[in-house]
Order: structure tokens, then sequence, then C-alpha cells
């Protein structure tokens, strides 16, 4: 029988002769762990980076790359944003407004940062077109509402 130098290395450590068959077992035992061990491992992984893509989408599809701002306010948004869109390479330009807030839950107070943007706008700079046709101008927000996906 001819065969690769390799296997017949494997082979013979790990097939026992007849008097040594509980070898054979111990080694069937511990590839089987090992080959377990080997999946969950990249299983896992592949897991992990295909959260931390979606996480990773998620963030930079509701954040600007560029914010724009002037210390006194922009009074004409409308033709700032014009001027921001006709630029090369610029794919799209949208006014938002910033602050900040508190909010109490059950005793407790955390800050928050509050984020108001235009729905009306085309949905080129921001991936939450999906989710202004959820979101209602005239309810007000529940404490139950679904989140965007």
């Amino acid at each position: 029988m001819d065969l690769p130098f390799e296997l017949h290395i494997a082979l013979r450590y790990l097939l026992a002769k007849r008097k040594q068959a509980f070898i054979s077992v111990i080694s069937l035992i511990s590839t089987l762990g090992v080959t377990v061990g080997v999946m969950a491992l990249v299983i896992a992984l592949a897991l992990m980076t295909g959260l931390q893509q979606e996480v990773r989408d998620r963030i930079l599809g509701s954040n600007p790359h560029i914010y724009v701002w002037n210390t006194r306010g922009i009074s004409d948004y409308h033709a700032e944003a014009d001027k921001l869109r006709a630029m090369p390479h610029v794919l799209g330009a949208a006014p938002a407004i910033l602050g900040q807030g508190l909010i109490s839950v059950s005793g407790e107070t955390q800050p928050v940062q509050i984020k108001g943007i235009d729905l009306d706008l085309p949905a080129r700079t921001t991936s939450t077109a999906s989710c202004s046709a959820r979101i209602s101008r005239r309810s007000s927000v529940s404490p139950r509402a679904t989140p965007c996906r």
C-alpha cells in the first residue's frame, strides 16, 4: 500500500495494535475533543465578526462623518446644506439639532444626548429611512416603542 508519508505517520500513532486497543479509544476521544473545540472556536469567531459588522453599520448609519456648525448658529441652514451638497464627493447633507437632557426613571436620573432630524429629507444622509415609516409624528413616545431594525 502506497500512502503519503504524513498519512502513514498519522495512522501509525493514531491506530494501535490489537493488544493496545485502549490507546486507540483514548486517541479517538482526544481527536473528537480537539475537533469539537476548533469547531466551537470557528463558530464563535464567525458570530462575533458578524455582530461587530452589524453594530458598526448601525452606529455609522445614524451618525454623520462630519458635523458643520457655527458658534453663533446657522440662520439659513437650507443654503448651507445646498453649498455642502455642491462640493465634490459629498453624497448628502442634512440639518440636525443636537442637545442634552436628563431622563429620570424609577428615581434614577441619567444624562442623555438628544438628536433631532428632519424625516422629510431624502434618505441619503442616514439609514433611518426604514424607521421613519413606523414613527408617527402625532403619537407620543411610548416606553414600549419598537426599536428600528
